[in-house]
C-alpha cells in the first residue's frame, strides 16, 4: 500500500472507489441499524445504513474506547470529509474485546497540558483490568464529575480550560449517555457528543459501534435460529472440528496455548476473561468448571447475559465472511484477515460449499495526523484528538487543511517510534522529525 499509495495524500486514497467490494447482506445492515438506534436514536441510525450501503466497507481497526488516542482517529477524519463521504454519518465498528490496561487507552482519554506533558482523564480504574470493554457496566456521573474535579487542577490556557469545562458539560448534560445498560454503549454514545463537540454539524454524525454488539444481534436474529453456514460452524460436530484444525495458529483465533475457540468465557465472578475449548458438544474452560452446552438455547442465554464473548475470528468470519460487509484495518489486521477468509474459504469448501469474500485489502491504520508542540521548544509528541479541540480555534479547517497536504507516508512515519516501542517494549534511541502538521500549545 505504501508502495502505491505512500506519496498520495489521505483524502486522494480515501476517495478511491475501492474494487473487489459486494453488497453487504440486509441483515448487518439491519443490525447496524436496530444497535445504533438503541443508542442514538432512529434518524442517526438510518443515517449510519445509508452509509454502509454506500461505501460496502467498515473500519474495524480500532479498539472500542473515546475516540482519542493517535492510533485511531486519522482515519476518521478522513472518512468523515464531505467530499470522501458523501453520507450524513461516519460507522466505525471497533472491538469490544479490548482489555482496559491496553495501550490504546480504553478508559478514558488523554491530552496535553500546557506544558506538553501527557495528562489523563479515566472513567474507569485499573480495578476491572482483566475483564474487557465488552462486558462492563458503565460508569455513573458522579464518576465522571470526580474526573471534572480533578481537570480544573491540570496546567490549561483559560481558552483550553473552558473547552475542557465544555466537554465535560456536554457528556454530563447528554441523556443517551446515562441510559445505556454497558460501559461499551455508553462509549457509542460519548463519541457521539464528542465529536460534535468538537465539529459541529460540519462532519456530520459519527457512529463509533462495537462489532461485538453487532454480531451479538446477528446471531440472536438469524445464525441461532436458521441454518446457515455460522450455524453448521457452530453445532455440527463435523464442521467444528474443521474448524479448529483450519483455524489452529490463525492470529485471533486459537494455538494450542493460547487464543479461544469460538468465543471467550466471561467470569464475572473472579472479573476476567477465560479460553473455552471444544469437548465433543460443549465449550469446556481448561480446569473444566465451566461448561456450556453447545446448543442454540445455552449459546443465546450466555451472549445475553454476556458470559460469553465471540472471538475476534468469529467476529470477522460473520461480518466480512457471511455477511459481506468489509472489513478494514491496519497492516496486522489485514493480514490475519486475508488468512481467516483463505480458511474459512477451505472450511466451506470441504463442506461442499462455495462463496465469495470481499476484498481483504482495505488499509485503514497504523498512522497518524497531527503532533503537539510548544510555540517556545523544539519538542513534538503525538497529537490527541482531544489536543485538537483543545488547542484549535477551527478543528474543521484544521483537518481539512492537514488532509490535503500530508501524505500517507508521512502519517505512518509519524507512528513508527510509538509502534516500535509497543511491539519492543523499547524506546527507539534517536530523535524523530515529523513532518505531519503541527498544532500548538496556547
Amino acid at each position: 500500500m505504501i508502495e502505491e499509495w505512500g506519496e498520495k495524500t489521505l483524502l486522494e486514497y480515501y476517495a478511491q472507489d475501492f474494487s473487489n467490494l459486494l453488497e453487504p447482506s440486509l441483515d448487518v445492515l439491519r443490525a447496524v441499524e436496530t444497535e445504533t438506534t438503541l443508542i442514538l436514536g432512529k434518524e442517526i441510525a438510518k443515517q449510519a445504513r445509508q452509509s454502509l450501503e454506500r461505501h460496502k466497507w467498515v473500519n474495524t481497526a480500532d479498539h472500542h474506547g473515546l475516540l482519542c488516542h493517535p492510533y485511531f482517529y486519522t482515519a476518521a477524519l478522513a472518512r468523515s470529509r464531505a467530499s470522501v463521504t458523501k453520507a450524513a454519518a461516519t460507522v466505525t465498528l471497533p472491538f469490544g474485546g479490548i482489555s482496559l490496561g491496553n495501550d490504546s487507552f480504553p478508559r478514558g482519554f488523554s491530552f496535553h497540558d500546557a506544558h506538553n506533558v501527557e495528562t489523563r482523564i479515566f472513567f474507569k480504574s485499573l480495578e476491572k483490568r482483566r475483564l474487557p470493554v465488552y462486558s462492563l457496566k458503565p460508569m455513573d456521573q458522579g464518576e465522571l464529575m470526580r474526573e471534572y474535579q480533578c481537570s480544573l487542577s491540570f496546567a490549561l490556557s483559560k481558552d483550553a480550560r473552558e473547552r475542557m469545562v465544555q466537554l465535560f458539560s456536554n457528556f454530563k448534560d447528554t441523556e443517551s449517555v446515562w441510559n445505556q445498560p454497558t460501559y461499551s454503549a455508553q462509549l457509542t454514545a460519548l463519541n457521539s457528543v464528542f465529536w460534535k463537540t468538537l465539529f459541529g454539524s460540519s462532519r456530520g454524525d459519527f457512529v463509533y459501534l462495537q462489532i461485538d454488539s453487532v454480531v451479538n444481534r446477528l446471531l440472536l436474529e438469524k445464525h441461532l435460529k436458521t441454518k446457515t453456514s455460522v450455524f453448521d460452524l457452530l453445532f455440527n460436530t463435523q464442521w467444528r472440528e474443521a474448524f479448529v484444525e483450519l483455524f489452529s495458529g490463525v492470529t485471533g483465533s486459537h494455538t494450542q496455548n493460547s487464543g479461544t475457540q469460538l468465543f471467550w468465557y466471561i467470569d464475572h465472578e473472579k472479573e476476567t476473561r477465560r479460553r473455552l475449548l471444544i469437548e465433543k458438544d460443549t465449550l469446556v474452560t481448561l480446569e473444566h468448571d465451566v461448561c456450556i452446552p453447545l446448543s442454540p438455547e445455552s449459546i443465546a442465554e450466555r451472549l445475553q447475559d454476556r458470559t460469553l464473548m465471540p472471538s475476534s475470528a468469529l467476529l470477522l468470519i460473520i461480518v466480512h465472511g457471511v455477511e459481506k460487509l468489509a472489513c478494514a484495518g491496519g497492516p496486522s489486521q489485514l493480514s490475519y484477515l486475508s488468512h481467516m477468509m483463505q480458511k474459512w474459504q477451505s472450511l466451506l469448501r470441504r463442506f461442499g460449499q462455495e462463496t465469495t469474500i470481499p476484498a481483504t485489502s482495505i488499509w485503514c491504520g497504523d498512522n497518524t495526523l497531527f503532533e503537539i508542540a510548544h510555540t517556545t521548544t523544539s519538542e513534538s509528541k503525538l497529537a490527541t484528538l482531544v489536543d485538537l479541540f483543545l488547542y484549535e480555534k477551527d478543528p474543521a479547517r484544521a483537518v481539512d487543511i492537514a488532509l490535503s497536504s500530508t501524505s500517507i507516508a508521512e502519517t505512518v512515519d509519524a507512528m513508527t517510534p510509538m509502534l516500535y516501542g509497543i511491539y519492543t517494549k523499547q524506546k527507539l534511541q534517536q530523535d524523530f522529525l515529523f513532518t505531519i502538521p503541527k498544532i500548538f500549545l496556547s
